[in-house]
């Protein structure tokens, strides 16, 4: 249970210290500790000891914190995908201002 408790205080020191420059490769490294920390937590046997049940209200605690901060990365994460998607929306409107219904509901016949 220590080696799991260790693995988790790493991912929150990692999520405390998210930097949004260097996404791809914080969330990497995310991937890596929480796999890691699966194949941990897969090695447990079945009876818990009063120390092995310490370590895990521990745990529990930190994983709270680290689903808040995991969410909010995800949320980050959907907010730039709406801003680039709006950006793509304007670029495509702007080299072909002409394609699509006007604002001003005039019809422009395309055949000369």
């Amino acid at each position: 249970m220590r080696a799991i408790y260790d693995q988790t205080v790493q991912l929150k020191i990692l999520l405390d210290h998210y930097d949004r420059t260097n996404r791809e490769k914080m969330i990497e490294e995310i991937k890596k500790l929480l796999n890691a920390r699966q194949a941990q937590l897969a090695l447990l046997s079945g009876k818990r000891s009063d120390e092995d049940k310490a370590w895990g209200e521990k745990i529990t605690a930190l994983n709270q914190k680290i689903d808040v901060a995991l969410e909010n990365i995800k949320q980050d994460i959907v907010k730039d995908m709406h801003h680039l998607n709006k950006t793509k929306k304007v670029i495509k409107k702007y080299r072909n201002p002409y394609q699509g219904p006007t604002k001003d509901g005039m019809f422009l016949d395309k055949k000369e």
